[in-house]
């Protein structure tokens, strides 16, 4: 196991573990499926009977585009909610404790095995879309979602302190668009941001199972003009989402990520995949921008874009015991 890809995991290894740790174990395959910004993993766990609990790996951070970790928690929240998920496929209620210990800041929440309960079939549908989910920075073919599979995808989004709002006005798009342009073109302008992007971003993936392959990012044709930029981004192909929470909190964060890893995985149900375009909300003065266009005090956390995509990749992911801790 020591090597072992988890996304070759096989379901029906778990019913031939019987230590619970060892089965927590089995069920960090699935953690580590969440998705990551440049796929960088920023997450640890220790396994303790039937307890797991999840630590934010700050190492790999994002000390210029994420300065304050905001991405990072977000992060963690995905795979806080990719676990969960597993646990409930294999029949225990998780229960969960976000934030235990306050003189701890880097350990974000506390997992145990609950009671059994036997998965509905609708969990066990959302857990097989996890190995279809379609890995970030893919293009999206020019083709428009049914509303009514957009509506399926809302719907199954469950959570008071994260809303997920459908940009489907074409002025606000069109702004919105306007407003990812301009972040990108600063960040292009800043060599510091390039480097850091430059060092998640490999031309051989045989030896590292983190990071991007070059070439992975798609920034819909950079290199044309703003017009050409704007109007793939506006012109009512994929559907526009952003992620917004009422507050700014760590608590937040951990919150926005679960209902991505939700939305992520209800599209993958549907054969869709996901963009992401946060530049925005890396920098302050486009983040209000973007806070303005979702009006009501909301706080912008994510920007994606959801539609089919032009190619099926799978980002590696580092193997359980690489982000497993031995501190209890």
């Amino acid at each position: 196991m020591n090597r072992h890809d988890p996304w070759k995991t096989r379901e029906e290894d778990f019913w031939t573990l019987h230590d619970p740790e060892a089965r927590g174990r089995f069920l960090l395959n699935y953690a580590v499926m969440a998705p990551s910004t440049l796929n960088t993993q920023p997450w640890l766990f220790t396994v303790n009977g039937d307890t797991i609990q999840i630590f934010a790996d700050r190492r790999r951070g994002l000390s210029v585009a994420d300065p304050d970790d905001r991405q990072l928690v977000i992060s963690c929240g995905a795979a806080l909610y990719h676990l969960k998920l597993a646990m409930r496929r294999f029949g225990r209620q998780p229960a969960v404790q976000t934030f235990p210990d306050l003189s701890r800041p880097d350990l974000l929440a506390v997992v145990r095995a609950g009671l059994p309960e036997d998965p509905a079939q609708a969990i066990v549908r959302e857990f097989e879309a996890m190995k279809h989910r379609h890995a970030q920075g893919s293009a999206l073919a020019a083709h428009i979602p049914a509303q009514g599979t957009l509506l399926n995808t809302l719907s199954r989004l469950d959570n008071p302190h994260v809303q997920p709002i459908l940009i489907d006005d074409g002025m606000q798009r069109q702004r919105l668009a306007e407003v990812v342009y301009d972040a990108r073109r600063a960040r292009e302008k800043d060599r510091r941001y390039q480097r850091e992007r430059a060092a998640w971003q490999h031309p051989d993936r045989k030896h590292s199972r983190d990071g991007l392959p070059v070439g992975r990012q798609h920034y819909l044709r950079e290199t044309g003009p703003e017009p050409q930029f704007v109007r793939e981004f506006a012109d009512g192909g994929p559907a526009v989402f952003v992620l917004a929470s009422r507050s700014d909190s760590h608590a937040s964060w951990l919150e926005t990520g679960q209902v991505l890893a939700q939305l992520l995985l209800a599209a993958a149900g549907e054969g869709l995949a996901a963009t992401f375009h946060n530049e925005p909300l890396e920098l302050g003065r486009y983040r209000k921008r973007v806070n303005a266009l979702i009006k009501d005090g909301l706080k912008a956390q994510v920007v994606l874009r959801v539609g089919l995509p032009e190619s099926r990749v799978i980002t590696l992911r580092r193997p359980v015991n690489e982000v497993l801790l031995n501190v209890y």
